[in-house]
């Protein structure tokens, strides 16, 4: 299992995603019109809101990204049997689905959410890591859980990152 795969893709997909915008007039996913690209910040999220996760979870990495700009935030808290990241791009929902890096995009039902799917890398299986992506008007958010358990863990991961993206839904921009 390959606990940061989140990172190196997330790094792919803003590569990718980057060349692929270049010379486009519009504004994309996570700019306005003034050209403002920045996007949520979930290193900002308090101990109050991770409490609605309803486990104990310690600050791992802040803004681990090999492509740290306003266009890209992440952040990863320990639980006791995973790894939760948080993730925010400026990229749009529809290319992050049709990026390699995430696999088995399958459409999910969040409560308030038009754009929601789960997700997973080329090199996990769902049973060791699990996404949640959320299309927000900045771009993506997304929601990883990554199993850290020997054997099997107590709960599916796309299950807990269902929970925990529910539970920090009031939290993430729209």
């Amino acid at each position: 299992m390959n606990r940061n795969w989140l990172v190196a893709t997330g790094a792919g997909v803003v590569a990718a995603l980057s060349v692929a915008a270049c010379g486009s007039a519009a504004p994309r996913a996570g700019h306005d019109a003034a050209g403002d690209r920045s996007v949520f910040d979930p290193c900002q999220l308090t101990q109050s809101q991770l409490s609605a996760i309803g486990d104990r979870l310690t600050l791992s990495k802040y803004n681990d990204i090999s492509v740290q700009d306003e266009e890209n935030r992440s952040c990863s808290w320990d639980g006791d049997w995973y790894t939760l990241t948080v993730e925010s791009h400026g990229y749009s929902f529809e290319d992050a689905q049709g990026n390699s890096s995430y696999v088995d995009f399958t459409p999910v039902d969040l409560s308030g959410w038009n754009k929601a799917a789960k997700f997973t890398s080329p090199q996990s299986s769902f049973d060791e890591d699990c996404g949640i992506i959320l299309g927000v008007q900045q771009g993506v958010v997304s929601v990883v859980v990554g199993n850290t358990s020997v054997g099997a863990a107590p709960q599916a991961p796309c299950d807990k990152a269902t929970d925990i993206a529910k539970a920090l839904s009031p939290d993430l921009p729209r």
